[in-house]
This record gives C-alpha cells, structure tokens and sequence, in this order.
C-alpha cells in the first residue's frame, strides 16, 4: 500500500568451489567442506565421444556446468541464516575496525583483500 515500507532480503549466490591461484596451484574453498564440490566432472558422462547429462535425478546444468543444487542449498542456507552470520561478522571485524591503532590500509587488507595477501602479492 501507498505510504508504506517493506523489507525484502535477497541471496545472490554462485558456485566456484576451486581457488586456482597464479603459479598453478588450486584449492578447494573452504564452504565445500559443508557444501560439496559438485561440478562438470561429477554431472557430465562421456557417450561415443559427446557429454550428456548424467542419468542420475538432478536438475540441469547451469551455463558453466556446475549444479545448481548446490547454489540452491547455499543460497537457501544464507536467508535463513543471514542475521546470525551478520551477527558473528561484526563480532569477529568490529574490535579491529574499531581499534584506532590499526591504519586503515591494514583493516582494509585484513577484510576485504585477503587474496592478496594469500597469493602474495602476485
């Protein structure tokens, strides 16, 4: 109704359970451990030379050949859960973005560019 305000919560979710990194090493992320690692090589089957999709029930295939199931189950798994992981988020970041001894570069690091510091620099 006119004069009114709603809230709506939204999930935007994709599947990427490997870390390839730039001298050739990959990894798998670490929500596979709950999530699984599904991807083309455990939903594609090879028929006289072509890849069809495995018999076995699962929805189709997304553009890049990873389940969507899996997008689903987290996607489902961070509305239902989203306020309790804002919660523990800003538990674990505020007493550092809130310490006034730290410099900004190295809360903007230590949040946001981890990748950076894990590939070193590269």
């Amino acid at each position: 109704p006119a004069g009114t305000t709603r809230k709506l919560v939204f999930s935007l979710c994709w599947h990427s359970p490997y870390a390839r990194f730039g001298k050739g090493s990959t990894y798998k992320r670490r929500y596979t451990s709950f999530f699984g690692d599904s991807g083309p090589e455990q939903q594609l089957s090879s028929t006289g030379g072509g890849l069809s999709v495995s018999t076995t029930p699962s929805p189709p295939l997304a553009s890049d050949g990873t389940a969507p199931q899996t997008v689903v189950t987290l996607t489902k798994d961070c509305l239902a859960d989203y306020k309790l992981w804002r919660e523990n988020i800003e538990n674990w970041q505020n007493p550092i973005l809130n310490d006034p001894d730290s410099p900004s570069w190295y809360k903007t690091a230590l949040f946001n560019e981890l990748y950076y510091l894990v590939e070193g620099g590269s």
